[in-house]
């Protein structure tokens, strides 16, 4: 029966402890690397939507009214929306950023606004996303006038970049006057839906 000995070699020597030291710096240098604080992060999106709204206000008789007299509640013209916005801020939490809106009538007298909105949107793990945005909007044509825009909307991606929108649009404008009042106001409440593609800005 023969029995069979393990030896270490005698040129092998154990690990010194400027060995261990040198390890462990590199290991803690991995980690530091991996769990320091990444850049600014971002979304850019752009969408496409088609909406219609309701004017509160009827200073100009004009012929969309919903009731029974000149003065009621009237349909505006049905719009299409463009919109490009930019975010940034936690990938799953907030994010803050600025959108810009270009509306253009799609029947009646032509019209065109602009608007340039502080943008606050809230994303989590799942495909939806939240956002609300405020600021002035620019009637380019056919006459040229300035007001506020308020909107809430929200997002579902279907995929990874594309995905259908939604949102609700508060607009107030002051227009010229009548001969029953000196200054008009004018509250325009929309409904609006399309598509949106998003992209990641990565860190």
């Amino acid at each position: 029966m023969a029995l069979l000995w393990a030896t270490t070699p005698a040129s092998a020597e154990p690990p010194s402890a400027a060995d261990d030291d040198a390890d462990t710096a590199q290991a803690l240098a991995r980690v530091q690397r991996f769990s320091r604080p990444l850049g600014l992060y971002g979304r850019v999106s752009t969408a496409l939507t088609f909406g219609r709204g309701l004017r509160f206000n009827n200073p100009y008789r004009l012929r969309t009214e919903l009731g029974d007299s000149a003065e009621s509640v009237s349909l505006t013209a049905s719009y299409t929306d463009v919109a490009v916005a930019m975010v940034f801020g936690e990938p799953e939490g907030l994010q803050h950023g600025g959108v810009l809106h270009l509306t253009f009538a799609l029947e009646g007298v032509p019209q065109q606004a602009i608007s340039a909105s502080y943008m606050l949107a809230y994303r989590g793990a799942e495909a939806f996303s939240v956002y609300g945005r405020l600021g002035p909007s620019l009637l380019i044509a056919p006459d040229s006038n300035i007001g506020g825009e308020l909107a809430a909307g929200g997002a579902y991606m279907v995929t990874g970049a594309l995905g259908i929108t939604a949102e609700i649009v508060g607009n107030l404008y002051y227009g010229a006057g009548t001969y029953s009042a000196q200054y008009t106001v004018v509250p325009i409440l929309s409904a609006q839906a399309g598509i949106i593609a998003d992209f990641e800005v990565l860190p």
